[in-house]
């Protein structure tokens, strides 16, 4: 029988490949990729396999797969038998098998037989490159024998360039030493290896599968190569405030793997226009151990002074704050991915007002939550995210005195939640999103959550509706153009229509509120955008928001409609 030589595991963010084998191998439909293995009765050496070690070449012989009859045949099955799959219980597989028996089946009706035995170990074992195929045989009493080829690893061959890689060898081959020979090859077992070799800063890897040289045994092949070492990004936009400046210039430089681990350093700096906000920072993280957990550390400082002209209040200040981190991936699959995540922080804010300082406070964060993403089938398919976490903190002023209502310790909660569903194949989406804060005492200004801005409801500037507590949804309807409108360019372009809705409640103990003022404020907006982009080179995003409710809590001199939001990117 002739079988394929070679097929693709996907790695991060690449479509799998698709070789098509036949049905005893893989089950058309499955979300898995089609892989050989070596069947009875095809040997090894004449697929061009390498010769079998001694650990490879202890198996028993297995019979041979029986090939379609040249005549029409017809007999009573009364039951199969499945030889080989110790994981699963007789009576789970007379139940996949019974549409198969009675008298007079045909050949089709063994082999779709067989196909439900397959379809099995893939999709409910999770069984990498495992299937069953029919053996040569000789019915005794309507008895069918099925045979189960599990699919063990026999070995994982390293094909390293010849010259140099940003990570070293000895970090990738611990992370595929976790996958022992002679065990089963899993679907998440190797997924979540391929895609925390790819999770490496400065390689990609391509992972293989080749037949083994003893039947049921596959090799996987890891061939890496090298990525771009340095990676930067220049941002120009118009989504910062009127207060320090509304056109901002941002950039940020990446070195992937700088100390040969997979690690990254990064360093980013953004400016407005006027100069009312600078802000620097510098981040490292490095992958600890071969499971994927990840520690970091960033340094951040931000400098302000409010436009003089348009509010002559000479304020101005500054903040710094300094963090550590770990992220751990307890899921990592294709379909599914959920995160770990656990943070201190320390910040330490002073402001100024003519050059002597009002108000110098400092303060300390834990924080723990988890993050991820997942796809589903429903509705044509669609990919969801959603985080959920939980803060912890304590606030001190070097007056050492609090503001009236407030508490040293704090603690708050932030959830989200977001769906791009496909509507139309490659034609129309639909993106849903709801973020959120809910706090449990009152907070201070740097604490609260902004129901307004170009990340919330786009048509206020940001800031706007700040509050301890607050809710913001999206609704938005995805166009991707057809190929008439803009030749081989369309693929490049989005366009969207949305509606933004956002609630806060701004002081947590409503007493505390001045009297007159409300506590709660509804902002709403809806608008059109469009998104240009040539992936790893340029993009353009930009939105076109105005406002539904919320007018009273808009600054008499951003009254101006619509309110436009555009980012342009370059990538180098």
């Amino acid at each position: 029988m002739n079988l394929p030589q070679r097929t693709t595991v996907s790695a991060p963010s690449r479509s799998p490949s698709s070789a098509l084998s036949p049905s005893l191998r893989r089950v058309p439909g499955l979300a898995f990729v089609a892989v050989v293995l070596a069947l009875p009765g095809v040997t090894a050496q004449a697929q061009g396999a390498s010769a079998p070690t001694a650990s490879e070449s202890t198996a028993p012989a297995l019979p041979r797969e029986l090939g379609k009859p040249e005549d029409d045949l017809s007999l009573d099955v009364t039951t199969y038998e499945v030889d080989g799959l110790a994981e699963a219980s007789r009576e789970t597989l007379a139940a996949l098998t019974a549409p198969y028996t009675g008298k007079g089946r045909t050949y089709e009706d063994l082999v779709n037989a067989t196909t439900a035995v397959t379809r099995y170990m893939q999709s409910e074992l999770g069984y990498y490159v495992g299937f069953a195929y029919l053996p040569e045989q000789s019915p005794q009493g309507g008895v069918i024998r099925l045979q189960a080829l599990e699919g063990r690893l026999a070995r994982v061959d390293v094909r390293w360039p010849e010259g140099p890689l940003p990570v070293q060898r000895s970090v990738v081959e611990r992370y595929l030493a976790t996958l022992q020979p002679g065990a089963i090859l899993r679907v998440n077992e190797v997924e979540r290896v391929a895609l925390l070799v790819n999770d490496l800063q400065g390689i990609s890897a391509r992972f293989e599968i080749e037949a083994g040289a003893e039947p049921g045994t596959a090799v996987l092949v890891v061939t890496p190569r090298a990525e771009q070492r340095v990676r930067g990004r220049v941002d120009l936009d118009t989504l910062g405030s009127r207060y320090t400046g509304l056109v901002r210039l941002s950039g940020q430089l990446t070195v992937a793997s700088p100390l040969g681990w997979g690690d990254a350093l990064s360093v980013n700096l953004l400016a407005s226009h006027n100069g009312g906000v600078v802000q620097g920072g510098i981040a490292y993280a490095a992958p600890v151990g071969t499971q994927g957990l990840k520690l970091g550390a960033a340094l951040s400082k931000i400098e302000y002074q409010i436009d003089k002209d348009a509010y002559p209040t000479d304020l101005d200040g500054h903040a710094v704050a300094g963090s550590v981190y770990a992220l751990y991936p307890f899921v990592r699959s294709r379909n599914v991915n959920v995160f770990g995540l656990g943070s201190l922080e320390h910040k330490r804010f002073t402001d100024d007002q003519s050059g002597v300082s009002y108000s110098r406070k400092h303060s300390d964060d834990l924080q723990i939550g988890v993050i991820g993403d997942f796809r589903d089938s429903l509705g044509g398919g669609a990919i969801n995210t959603f985080e959920s976490h939980w803060l912890h903190g304590r606030i001190s002023f070097d007056t050492d005195s609090l503001p009236a209502g407030y508490k040293r310790n704090y603690d708050k909660l932030t959830l989200g939640y977001s769906r791009l569903q496909n509507v139309v194949s490659n034609r129309l989406q639909f993106y849903a999103r709801y973020k959120g804060q809910i706090s449990g005492t009152n907070l201070d200004i740097t604490e609260r959550f902004a129901v307004g801005g170009p990340l919330s409801v786009r048509a206020f500037a940001p800031g706007v509706a700040s509050a301890d507590t607050g809710h913001v949804v999206t609704a938005e309807l995805r166009l991707l153009p057809p190929e008439t409108w803009f030749g081989r360019f369309s693929r490049e372009f989005v366009f969207s229509a949305f509606y933004d809705w956002g609630q806060a409640k701004f002081s947590h103990d409503p007493d505390l509120r001045p009297v007159g003022l409300e506590n709660t404020a509804t902002l709403s907006a809806y608008g059109l955008g469009v998104v240009w982009e040539r992936p790893s080179d340029i993009s353009l995003r930009m939105h076109l928001a105005w406002r539904g409710a919320g007018d009273q809590w808009v600054d008499s001199r951003e009254r101006q409609q619509p309110r436009v939001n555009a980012v342009l990117s370059k990538s180098f």
